[in-house]
């Protein structure tokens, strides 16, 4: 608690219609004791992105650089993303102590990319978007204790006993959490080549 987390959109930005989410995410984070930094490319979503490529990237990097910065948390993946990688800026990154990235579906190519280019662990889980209050599944509701484990800690992570057949519409629900009520299974797929 009191650390900082930076919340920008690297590829699809949340329209006017999800700012009711957005809004409720941020509130909820702030009451929780954490310090929010709002970036200022979040709150449009122009052609599925946030803002142009150079805005993104430049916002990106300079999050990545900041120190105050504990974690970033962009509010979702996109289809975009890709358009930073070469925006990058791994000379400077490479002799940074970088926080947190964390989130899943488009973020993972910004989360391979400094994995591999810069030695560093990322988090592959909760978009911002996903910590509403009252979101209580195991995977979400441990990011911020793994996040926290100390280096040479250990923490283990295990699989969802259920998942959700649809998202829901969070212009239409801000509030919604998860309804994980399928159970999880297993399943081998025979593909002929």
């Amino acid at each position: 608690r009191g650390a900082r987390i930076a919340v920008t959109a690297p590829s699809a930005g949340v329209s006017a219609s999800c700012h009711a989410r957005l809004d409720l995410v941020l509130a909820h984070l702030r009451e929780t004791g954490f310090d929010v930094l709002e970036g200022a490319c979040l709150r449009e979503d122009h052609k599925h992105v946030s803002a142009p490529a150079r805005l993104r990237a430049a916002e990106l990097n300079a999050l990545l650089l900041d120190p105050s910065v504990a974690a970033i948390f962009p509010p979702w993946g996109g289809e975009l993303a890709i358009e930073l990688l070469p925006r990058l800026d791994h000379r400077a990154l490479a002799s940074a102590e970088l926080p947190w990235l964390v989130g899943y579906s488009d973020t993972s190519t910004l989360l391979m990319a400094l994995t591999l280019q810069q030695r560093i662990a990322t988090a592959h889980g909760p978009c911002l978007m996903d910590m509403a209050p009252g979101q209580d599944d195991p995977l979400t509701s441990a990011l911020f204790t793994n996040l926290a484990t100390p280096a040479g800690g250990s923490f283990v992570q295990r699989s969802s006993t259920h998942w959700q057949p649809d998202w829901g519409v969070f212009s239409h629900e801000p509030a919604r959490t998860f309804s994980l009520s399928l159970p999880t299974r297993l399943a081998h797929l025979d593909v002929d080549p």
